[in-house]
Order: structure tokens, then C-alpha cells, then sequence
């Protein structure tokens, strides 16, 4: 997170990506678990 960094553009540009990494990590599971139960019904 440019601890060292005092600029809170860069701070908020960090916070801001670990965010959509996290959205994205969620969301991957959610649709591999969705297309796993679709699946296994047939």
C-alpha cells in the first residue's frame, strides 16, 4: 500500500484496487460454484 507514501491519491488509488481485486476473486467463486451446481443437476 506505498506505506512510506504521504500522498492520499496514492493511497486511495491502492485501496481502490484491492477492492476490485477482492470483488473479483468473490466473484469468480460465485460463478464457478453457479456453473458447478448447473452441472450437476444434468
Amino acid at each position: 500500500l506505498q506505506m512510506g507514501s504521504g500522498h492520499f491519491v496514492v493511497s486511495l488509488l491502492a485501496w481502490i484496487g484491492i477492492l476490485l481485486v477482492s470483488i473479483n476473486i468473490f466473484g469468480g467463486f460465485a460463478v464457478t460454484a453457479r456453473m458447478l451446481k448447473m452441472f450437476r443437476k444434468g
